[in-house]
């Protein structure tokens, strides 16, 4: 059984705080990180040494069992790289938040309103020092930006790992059949210890109902987003994509349960989750310029990993970037 407080867990769709009103979004979609694997790839007889009903736990694991994975033909060129991670701002929030980091201050903007971004902190510069020692050593395809690209190179056996939400696990599996089994892991951290201090943050969308809206609309609207956070709908949803039910009566739908025990790579996520406290380190960051925020990430990533500059230059000087965002929406806002 799950527990009932996934049904009810808003934190990181709430508006709270420093803020005049409250505001909540109705949540019908929930995802979070993992780490996806080729199992077919970890048996194989040229990688020995490699366990494929485990998926690396760590930084160092990750690097470890991408070494191995990395297959060359005569000529030297690389057939199948270990593993590709997307250039993408919400995956290094997450590898930000399993160190108990904070993205921006005062506690993610969750204790008072945000000011200044923090992801240029030891947390961050770790994170990118580890991912560009595995993309100098040729052990971690560089495909840039789109998650799509990686998507397409795990689907076509040019990367044996790869990071992506558990949102693509149905797409990943279907792309999968007649060809290799996936494996599913946990989010890797830094070291095992940060297993026991913080987590994943969660991700998703939310519905909203606008009150500028006529009455009618308004009620249309509250009926469908009940019959969007349904057990029935919940359980549909989960299955056919790995987004995680809101509703803890989806996950006890008949339909779910039957569905995890043939697919258990889609009790992960919900293992995941269980593990990570609730703190305003896993609710995630509060700032009014987030799409900015993340792109600009996305480009101190490419910096770092051309060798532009250090990983520290590169997130000084997007965190200087994304902090004179955050103030100037808050001026333009009056706070």
């Amino acid at each position: 059984m799950v527990r009932p407080w996934l049904a009810v867990r808003i934190d990181y769709g709430r508006v709270r705080g420093a803020f005049q009103r409250v505001t909540v979004g109705a949540q019908y979609s929930r995802e979070a990180p993992q780490v996806k694997k080729r199992e077919a790839g970890l048996q194989s007889k040229d990688v020995p040494a490699l366990d494929p009903e485990k998926a690396p736990r760590t930084w160092t694991e990750v690097a470890e069992f991408s070494r191995k994975l990395t297959q060359q033909d005569a000529s030297g060129q690389t057939t199948q790289y270990g593993c590709a991670f997307a250039f993408y701002g919400w995956f290094v929030e997450q590898f930000i938040a399993v160190q108990d980091g904070y993205y921006v201050n005062n506690e993610n903007g969750r204790k008072d309103r945000a000011t200044e971004a923090t992801f240029n902190g030891p947390e961050g510069v770790a994170l990118l020092e580890w991912w560009k020692s595995m993309i100098d050593e040729g052990i971690c395809a560089n495909l840039g930006r789109k998650t799509s690209d990686t998507k397409k190179a795990f689907d076509s056996g040019v990367a044996a790992m790869t990071l992506d939400s558990t949102a693509s696990l149905r797409d990943r599996i279907d792309a999968a059949k007649g060809k290799f089994e996936v494996g599913v892991g946990f989010l890797p951290r830094a070291n095992e210890a940060d297993y026991q201090k913080a987590g994943t943050i969660i991700g998703g969308a939310c519905l909203w109902i606008l009150n500028l809206r006529p009455a009618e609309e308004q009620a249309a609207a509250w009926q469908f987003v009940k019959f969007m956070s349904s057990a029935d709908s919940q359980a549909y949803w989960h299955i056919q994509t790995g987004y995680y039910p809101i509703n803890a009566k989806g996950y006890n739908h008949p339909d779910d349960v039957a569905w995890r025990e043939q697919y258990p790579q889609f009790q992960v996520a919900i293992d995941q989750l269980h593990m990570a406290p609730i703190t305003n380190v896993t609710a995630g960051g509060l700032i009014g310029v987030f799409p900015e925020a993340r792109q600009t990430v996305e480009a101190a990533l490419e910096e770092a990993f051309s060798g532009a500059a250090t990983p520290k230059e590169a997130l000084d000087k997007a965190a200087a970037s994304v902090t004179q965002a955050i103030q100037d929406y808050n001026d333009t806002i009056g706070q």
